[in-house]
């Protein structure tokens, strides 16, 4: 057996991370934290392990010393039973009658010799029982004492154990603390993750807002039933703003809209987090927020970023989460192209360090909203980043030969299309390794879409003489296409350039056209009708450069005009919204998550 008394040890914890660290050296501080927790418990359990198997020993001691006390009140019975023999002998002897007196004197004389010795025996068997006793009962308390001392020693052992656990939770419950990491009290069921700006880690509801669930039984009171029912905006204000007004239809209605900031048209906008909007104008070295739709916009300088005031914005996106990324470029520097980033939701700007990258145009950009970012180049190979824009590597597009990526859109589970030209690059492993797709019926591609349901549409413009508009789409993911029909009126739209396009998700489609007109679908692309310039209030050489979803309604852009058409409900769209119906199979039905919690 081991020595009782060489006690089992804890490893000490790795120094915890600090607010104040790196962050590559807050990072590893915390990676290296979570293992030693990790390690430490079988060493906790080796030590509880220990503890028992002492306290084990110290009751067996025990037992023994309990047996010998037994064994030797054993010995002093059987001594005392012979001393009680002896003297019925005697009394037997003397009643045997007067005329055997000198026989029994004589027997009598042996006998008392005899108990004399019995005696003797008796005494000194009860003297060696009481010797026994007394050793036994020595050795008992021995044992005792060893035991109690053991167990006392298990019990300092339990306690160290106790503190250097107690202290491992402290530490832990430190480590934890320093990098935002949240009690797991009343978690149950929660998910640990990644929070959705990525400076922290937090538990979640395993299902996140606009998640679509299918059961057989019932649901938690955070889901809602898929089945075409209202519901008021103001009791589930997330789930409204990704369902937005279904059943609406933009395109019938158009008003003027505001698109102007310090004098500047913006030429192309984004919407991001909590609606707010970011857009690009004439101004250098600037992009311009919006964070109330668009009807007022500021000038945010990226200038103190890029180190100059006087460089050409170019692409820009948002992960709609809070990060922003822009590129920006300047022909008096060797052509150089420099990237900013922002963490604030378009409001601040840090450089990104591409110093490893080759320079080129940065023309089109996409992110999928859990990290991953794209930028299309006037290369052959793209940048892409897996942390959210921090770090970027080069990648191979997949074509031996230097062209412009026009267009970049991903459906946010894994799969990217691109476009250079009429041709397609995809990607179906996030980006990682790129091919070369199938050929576009839309001719030159200026914007390519999805809904990320597995349908892809892209604009462009069509060869000289064709009679049909240049709006193509693609149903696996790039690899083949097909060209959409224009049912009414065709002569309008025949042969007219595509700029633009915007889908609200549901089923709606839309594509802005160099003549000022839209054409839109309704029926998901199955068939598609004008609007014309009269309609939208654009005029007949109005090139429609922009389109953008903002929630149901839609945005379009055109030179110094932007128009806006609103949707058209058949509910109070002022309070209320719509859910999909979506059709399942026969004993199951379809839920959203409406609620973080109940």
């Amino acid at each position: 057996m081991a020595d009782p008394l060489v006690f089992p040890t804890i490893d000490l914890l790795p120094p915890p991370a600090l607010p104040t660290d790196p962050e590559d050296v807050f990072d590893g501080k915390v990676g290296a934290s979570l293992q030693a927790e990790q390690a430490m418990v079988p060493q906790v359990n080796y030590a509880l392990t220990w503890i028992g198997r002492q306290v084990n020993a110290a009751d067996g001691y025990r037992q023994d010393a309990a047996q010998s006390a037994m064994d030797a009140q054993k010995a002093a019975s059987a001594a005392n039973d012979s001393k009680v023999a002896a003297a019925k002998s005697a009394v037997a002897a003397t009643e045997s009658g007067q005329a055997q007196v000198d026989l029994a004197k004589a027997q009598v004389d042996l006998a008392k010799a005899q108990v004399t010795l019995a005696a003797e025996q008796a005494r000194l068997a009860t003297a060696n029982g009481q010797a026994q006793v007394q050793f036994a009962a020595e050795q008992a308390q021995l044992a005792t004492t060893n035991g109690q001392a053991q167990v006392a020693a298990a019990g300092q052992v339990k306690e160290q154990t106790a503190a250097i656990r107690d202290q491992a939770q402290i530490i832990a419950d430190a480590a934890r603390a320093a990098v935002g990491i949240a009690s797991y009290t009343n978690k149950k069921g929660y998910v640990f993750t990644v929070s959705d700006d990525g400076t922290s880690i937090q538990w979640r509801p395993r299902h996140r807002v606009g998640e679509v669930l299918q059961a057989a039984g019932s649901v938690d009171g955070t889901f809602l039933p898929l089945t075409g029912g209202l519901y008021l905006q103001a009791a589930y204000p997330e789930l409204f703003a990704r369902v937005g007004l279904l059943g609406a239809t933009a395109g019938d209605t158009w008003a003027a809209y505001s698109s102007t900031a310090a004098g500047f048209v913006l030429t192309k906008i984004k919407v991001g987090k909590d609606g707010v909007m970011l857009g690009k104008g004439a101004g250098t070295s600037t992009l311009y927020r919006s964070t109330d739709g668009g009807l007022t916009w500021t000038a945010i300088s990226l200038a103190a970023a890029l180190g100059s005031s006087s460089h050409s914005m170019y692409s820009f996106d948002t992960d709609k989460r809070g990060v922003w990324i822009a590129t920006a470029y300047t022909s008096s520097t060797a052509g150089m192209t420099y990237a900013a980033r922002s963490t604030d939701n378009g409001l601040t700007w840090t450089l990104i360090n591409v110093a490893n990258l080759p320079s080129a145009l940065y023309t089109s950009m996409a992110a999928d909203g859990n990290g991953v970012w794209i930028v299309g180049t006037s290369t052959q190979y793209l940048r892409r980043s897996a942390d959210n824009g921090v770090t970027w590597t080069q990648v191979y597009a997949g074509n031996s030969s230097s062209f412009d990526i026009s267009a970049l859109s991903t459906d946010r589970q894994g799969s990217w299309v691109g476009t250079f030209g009429t041709n397609i690059i995809r990607s179906t492993d996030n980006g990682v390794n790129w091919s070369i797709g199938g050929v576009t019926k839309g001719g030159t591609i200026a914007d390519l879409i999805t809904d990320e349901k597995g349908l892809w549409v892209a604009v462009g413009q069509m060869p000289s003489g064709t009679n049909v508009p240049g709006i193509s789409k693609s149903y696996d993911k790039g690899l083949t296409w097909s060209l959409a029909t224009v049912t009414a009126p065709t002569s309008a739209v025949n042969g007219d350039a595509a700029y633009s396009a915007a889908t609200d998700g549901v089923g709606a489609w839309y594509v802005g056209l160099a003549s000022g007109k839209v054409v839109r679908s309704t029926d998901n692309t199955l068939s598609w009708q004008q609007l014309g310039a009269s309609q939208t209030g654009f005029a007949s050489n109005a090139s429609i450069t922009g389109l953008l979803m903002q929630n149901s309604d839609l945005l379009a852009l055109s030179g110094g005009l932007a128009r806006k058409s609103s949707s058209v409900t058949p509910y109070d769209s002022s309070t209320l919204f719509k859910v999909p119906d979506l059709p399942v199979t026969k004993g199951l039905t379809n839920y959203i998550k409406a609620k973080e919690v109940a």
